[in-house]
């Protein structure tokens, strides 16, 4: 009897790892990209096509209100947004459209540039009590299911997740499961200028997340890339004055 019991317990212990995703076989120090091993598999990058029988899984942004903003894989944040308030907040998830086949999908999300910051909770490198909020609606992650902890970043990051998901490495990564899982990502606007670059057109590039994902625990695959990106009104007034 006590063997069973120390079996049910291993099998439950077992399942709890399961709960937590793949996020938990990678190290803070190390990044969520092409060639990592992980779950004993090599992660590998986003398929070029559908012709070869891969699922195209890609990422969606959505503002507080339940609205889609990405498009092209560009979500832009204008100058009103920028001056209106210290942060802006989104809630990343999978697209439906692209997850319509899988029989189930964890994700781990992480954002690049990321710089040491000061969280309200320490840093954590396996899958933590996760920051939850309340289940989303399906297909929209909620935009006003109540919070309960999230971590304060002074910088560009994650700071909460749906239910079974958790915040990782002081906002640097952050992971979900199910395909109504997301996260929340927080765009600081006080720091545009020190922490980004212009692209070709002019544009500020604020920061960029993509995913990796799983069904069934099997391989990781990641997506697309998401940038997020501010243009200066004023830089297209001159333009137009030219």
């Amino acid at each position: 009897m006590m063997l069973i019991c120390f079996f049910i317990t291993l099998l439950l212990i077992q399942l709890s790892g399961l709960s937590s995703g793949f996020s938990a076989w990678l190290p803070c120090h190390r990044s969520l990209e092409e060639g990592e091993v992980i779950m004993n598999n090599r992660v590998v990058s986003a398929p070029l096509g559908n012709h070869d029988g891969d699922a195209i899984v890609t990422l969606a942004v959505y503002d507080p209100s339940g609205k889609r903003v990405d498009e092209n894989s560009i979500v832009w944040i204008s100058d009103e947004a920028k001056e209106s308030s210290p942060s802006i907040s989104f809630h990343i998830g999978v697209d439906p459209s692209t997850s319509e086949g899988l029989t189930d999908i964890q994700f781990v999300v992480e954002t690049y540039p990321f710089k040491n910051r000061t969280p309200s909770a320490p840093s954590r490198q396996s899958s933590p009590s996760p920051p939850n909020v309340g289940a989303p609606s399906p297909h929209v992650p909620s935009a006003t299911a109540p919070q309960t902890a999230s971590i304060k970043l002074s910088t560009t990051g994650f700071t909460a997740t749906s239910a079974g998901g958790g915040v990782l490495c002081d906002g640097k990564r952050s992971h979900a499961r199910g395909k109504t899982g997301f996260v929340k990502y927080e765009v600081v606007t006080n720091n545009f200028k020190s922490n980004t670059e212009s692209d070709e057109v002019g544009a500020q590039v604020i920061s960029e997340v993509w995913a990796g994902w799983s069904e069934n625990h099997g391989k990781v695959t990641l997506t697309p890339k998401i940038y997020f990106k501010h243009r200066d009104a004023s830089q297209d007034t001159n333009k137009e004055e030219l």
